[in-house]
């Protein structure tokens, strides 16, 4: 096959004797060393350029002699095709689209990898058509992680996992217990969701404001963070009751207590609309890397979700 690129060229001289299908074996006429000549330096050229190439499932890096390549579309992304192991590609994307993460064949962060535009990346060929991710760069502040969505059937508890990048998480969600009069619980891990500070105290202060009353509670310590710490009203999907909440969670990845606050808005069991600030920190001084709400007592009904959204640094 004509060497038409360099990561094409073969690690043993003796096998170069061509390039870009100009004889260069022992023998050649003298005309061919300069057409290789020639040949050689635009080869050079193009590898010092950059290209563009549409996304697809398989985007061939291969296909373009450009270190630097332009990501156009929003196909999700698997796999980059098969190329010399050790060649290095520059990525620039140009909209949204998924990387998929694959432990073999395009390793990235052990997540998938939403892009946006201007963001940048390098990868590196690790052969056999398997990519490794060396460094993922955004073009902005904060980056949008894909949503948990109940569906298909009621969930003990909506977990977000592979979170060490981001050190601020902020999001909303609406959730449905099963469960009449239950609570809703924040949890946080130091080890991915293996375990959830099992024994850690995590202490929260909660303030509501309801048609009735004004409380303040304090002191709230327990495995978990009570985040409606009134009761939660009807669950039923038919009865479209539930809790809604925005909340922000800062020094995620930091060796020091994670902190959240949650603004939260539901109706109570006896039928009174509650809406709640809920301050807490868990009482662990370990970078956490994954998050979780529970309901008190049973699961959450299916359409209930959560989505968040991460500041990396």
């Amino acid at each position: 096959m004509p060497k038409t690129a360099l990561e094409q060229w073969d690690e043993t001289n003796s096998n170069n004797s061509d390039i870009g299908g100009t004889n260069i074996a022992e023998g050649c006429a003298p005309s061919g060393i300069n057409n290789a000549i020639r040949e050689e330096m635009a080869q050079v050229a193009a590898w010092l350029g950059d290209d563009t190439l549409a996304s697809a499932a398989t985007t061939d890096l291969g296909s373009v002699p450009g270190r630097y390549v332009s990501i156009t579309g929003t196909t999700t992304i698997t796999g980059f095709g098969t190329i010399k192991a050790g060649t290095i590609k520059f990525l620039k994307f140009a909209g949204a689209l998924t990387l998929t993460h694959n432990a073999t064949s395009l390793i990235l962060y052990g997540a998938n990898i939403p892009t946006a535009a201007g963001d940048t990346a390098m990868f590196v060929s690790e052969g056999s058509g398997n990519w490794r991710c060396l460094g993922y760069q955004y073009a902005a502040g904060w980056r949008r992680i894909s949503p948990v969505v109940v569906s298909g059937s009621p969930a003990a508890a909506i977990t977000f996992t592979n979170l060490s990048t981001y050190r601020a998480i902020r999001g909303s969600g609406f959730l449905l217990p099963a469960t009449d009069g239950t609570g809703l619980r924040f949890q946080a891990s130091a080890d991915n969701g293996s375990s959830w500070l099992d024994g850690v105290q995590n202490d929260a202060v909660a303030h509501r404001a309801s048609s009735t009353a004004d409380t303040y509670d304090s002191d709230l310590a327990g495995p978990s963070i009570a985040l409606g710490g009134n009761t939660i009203g009807i669950g039923m999907v038919s009865a479209g009751e539930g809790i809604s909440i925005k909340f922000e969670i800062t020094e995620l990845n930091q060796a020091r207590n994670t902190r959240i606050v949650s603004l939260n808005e539901y109706r109570s069991a006896s039928g009174v609309l509650v809406s709640e600030r809920i301050a807490g920190q868990v009482l662990n001084s370990s970078p956490h890397d994954a998050i979780r709400f529970m309901p008190g007592s049973g699961n959450f009904q299916v359409g209930s979700w959560v989505e968040l959204e991460g500041l990396a640094f």
